[in-house]
C-alpha cells in the first residue's frame, strides 16, 4: 500500500538532513517550493514540515523560514553482511544485493564479506568472514547462520559472541543461530518456514495427492524441520494421518535414494528446496517416472534451478527483495534504539504453480 504524500515528503526531507543533503543552520526550501516540487497542496506539505518540527530536526521561524536545527546523530553508518553461504545457497544472492540497494538509498556504508573460494569448508569461510567484519569497524552485521554443518550451532555462538564483544549490532537472516524454539536475543528478519510448509503440502492434497514424502539434503537445517512441521499441520487440519507423510534424507548415493523414494509409494514428494528438487528429478526421470502424473512435486525458493530443470517446478518463493529492505530498516531501527527488545519478523511468500504438480 502506498504511503500518505506528507509522510513520503517528511521521510525525504528527514533522509536529507541524516545524509548532510540539508546542514544544520541551513534552511529548507519552502512550504511553496515542496508542494510544487511533489506535486502535493500546500497544506500537504506543511504537514510534512509539522512531523520534522515535532521530531526536532527542524524550526520554524517567521522571516527567516525553515531551518534545520538538528544535526545528524553520529557519523556515516557502516554495516557488513556476513553470510557464510553466500554464492553457495541461491537466496542469498539475491538478499546481498538488495541490502547493496537499500544501503546505496539510505547513504549507509556496505561492506560485504565475500567468501574465500580458496578455502573449501564453510567453517573456515566464516572464521575467514568475520575477521573480516571485526576489522572493518562496523556498527552492524547482517549475519546468515551457518547449516549443514557438524558444530554448525556452536560456530554461530561464538560468531554471535565475538560480535557482541566488539559491540555490533546484529540481525540475523532467513534463521536462527539455535533450533527451535529456542531463540537469540537479536532481531531476525526471514519466511515463515512452518506457514511455508503448511503451504505447499496443502497444494498437494488439493491437487489429490494422499501419501506425502518429504526429501531433504543430507544434513537438515532448522527452516527444513520448521516447513516438515507446517507439512504435518496441514495434514492434521485436512483429516489425515501425520503417518501420510514420510521423511527421507538424502545419502551422498543419490541414486540409492531415489530408489527408496520409487519403494515409498507416494504420490507427492515435497523438496526442501528447489537446488535439492532439481537433482532429485533428474534422477527420477530417467528411472521413468511421468511427473506429474505419476508423482507430483513441489519445493521451496524459486531460484534457478525451479525453472532450469526438464519439469519446471512449483516452489514457495522467497521475498527475497522484501526480507533485504525489512533487514536494512531493522538494523536502522536497532541501531537509533539498541535498549529495544529483539524483533522477529516472518514475511510471507508465495506459491509459484508450474508443471511438476
Amino acid at each position: 500500500m502506498r504511503k500518505l504524500r506528507h509522510i513520503e515528503i517528511y521521510e525525504h526531507l528527514k533522509k536529507g538532513i541524516r545524509l548532510g543533503h540539508y546542514k544544520f543552520g541551513e534552511l529548507l526550501p519552502t512550504d511553496l517550493e515542496v508542494s510544487e516540487r511533489f506535486s502535493v497542496s500546500r497544506p500537504t506539505a506543511s504537514r510534512a514540515f509539522s512531523l520534522l518540527k515535532s521530531e526536532g530536526w527542524i524550526s520554524r521561524q517567521p522571516g527567516r523560514g525553515t531551518v534545520v536545527t538538528r544535526r545528524p546523530s553520529r557519523r556515516l553508518l557502516r554495516v557488513g553482511v556476513l553470510i557464510p553461504h553466500l554464492g553457495r545457497i541461491e537466496i542469498f544472492d539475491p538478499i546481498a544485493e538488495s541490502l547493496e540497494s537499500f544501503c546505496y538509498e539510505e547513504g549507509i556504508e556496505l561492506f560485504i564479506a565475500r567468501p574465500d573460494s580458496r578455502k573449501s569448508s564453510i567453517e573456515s569461510i566464516a572464521k575467514q568472514q568475520l575477521d573480516a567484519c571485526l576489522n572493518a569497524e562496523l556498527d552492524g552485521v547482517f549475519f546468515a547462520p551457518v547449516e549443514h554443518v557438524d558444530g554448525g550451532q556452536s560456530l554461530n555462538t561464538r560468531i554471535l559472541d565475538r560480535l557482541i564483544e566488539a559491540g555490533i549490532a546484529v540481525v540475523l537472516l532467513d534463521r536462527d543461530a539455535l533450533p527451535w524454539p529456542q531463540q537469540t536475543s537479536h532481531d531476525l528478519v526471514g519466511i515463515d518456514n512452518i506457514q511455508a510448509g503448511f503451504v505447499v503440502a496443502n497444494h498437494l492434497l488439493d491437487r489429490g495427492c494422499n501419501n506425502l514424502l518429504f526429501v531433504s539434503g543430507a544434513k537438515s537445517a532448522m527452516t527444513i524441520k520448521l516447513r516438515i512441521m507446517g507439512c504435518r499441520e496441514a495434514l492434521i487440519q485436512r483429516g489425515f494421518s501425520t503417518k501420510q507423510l514420510q521423511y527421507l534424507s538424502l545419502s551422498q548415493n543419490t541414486e540409492r535414494s531415489v530408489s527408496k523414494i520409487l519403494r515409498r509409494n507416494v504420490d507427492g514428494l515435497i523438496c526442501g528446496n528447489d537446488a535439492t528438487a532439481a537433482i532429485v528429478q533428474r534422477h527420477l526421470l530417467d528411472h521413468g517416472t511421468a511427473i506429474p502424473n505419476e508423482l507430483k512435486m513441489v519445493s521451496f525458493d524459486d531460484v534457478r534451478f525451479a525453472t532450469s530443470v526438464d519439469v519446471p517446478l512449483s516452489t514457495y518463493q522467497q521475498p527475497c527483495r522484501e526480507i533485504a529492505q525489512i533487514a536494512g530498516q531493522t538494523m536502522l531501527e536497532r541501531l537509533e534504539h539498541r535498549e529495544r527488545a529483539p524483533r522477529r519478523i516472518f514475511l510471507k511468500g508465495k506459491l509459484v504453480v508450474r508443471k511438476s504438480s
